[in-house]
């Protein structure tokens, strides 16, 4: 009889919201990623998406990393491996951002010296912030654990999009308000892609 009394108190207070659990379910918005094409347009966050009675709000928005040497900077003290040469194509993953797709050539001198005027941009991918923690992917044969900062990024291709209602599709226009009501129009042709977020896909 007692045990019955301390369950039906538990379930009582459990309804009141007076005990919690340990681990409570918490819900996220639908998201969605929104590539497009080059624009010197501004997407401050707050600001609307809509298409038709589509909408959704901007969270992030991202660019390419400008090209040229000198425009992600060098973490110290980070790599190990490197050897001397000129190597093409070396890739990055984000440890922090959206950004995805930048490559650059890396001269790493004698000793296996890198500086961040040796590290050129040679694609600028999608998506980057100013700010951004980058991997170096590998470096030769040995060369690993390289990691960068994204100093300069160049107009904006890419769109975080959270609070989303409904489905944004390709091929068809999208309204951009921005905060203070100023409309401007994206359009069909401009949009590269859409892809839900494998997370927060609602």
């Amino acid at each position: 009889y007692l045990h019955s009394y301390r369950n039906l108190i538990i379930f009582s207070q459990l309804q009141l919201q007076k005990i919690r659990k340990t681990n409570p379910v918490i819900g996220y918005s639908k998201r969605i990623n929104i590539q497009i094409a080059d624009t010197s347009t501004s997407f401050e966050s707050g600001s609307e998406l809509t298409q038709g009675t589509n909408t959704g709000r901007i969270f992030a928005s991202g660019g390419k990393i400008t090209a040229g040497a000198s425009k992600v900077d060098l973490v110290p003290n980070t790599g190990i491996g490197l050897t001397q040469g000129v190597f093409t194509g070396v890739g990055f993953t984000s440890l922090s951002g959206f950004g995805e797709g930048a490559t650059a050539t890396v001269s790493v001198q004698a000793g296996g010296a890198l500086a961040t005027a040796n590290i050129d941009i040679t694609n600028g991918g999608t998506g980057y912030q100013v700010g951004d923690l980058l991997l170096m992917n590998s470096v030769g044969f040995n060369g690993s654990g390289v990691r960068v900062v994204v100093n300069d990024i160049t107009q904006t291709n890419f769109l975080v999009v959270d609070n989303v209602k409904d489905n944004f599709i390709e091929g068809l226009n999208i309204t951009h308000t921005t905060t203070d009501g100023t409309e401007s129009t994206i359009t069909s042709g401009n949009i590269v892609g859409i892809t839900s977020d494998p997370i927060r896909d609602g």
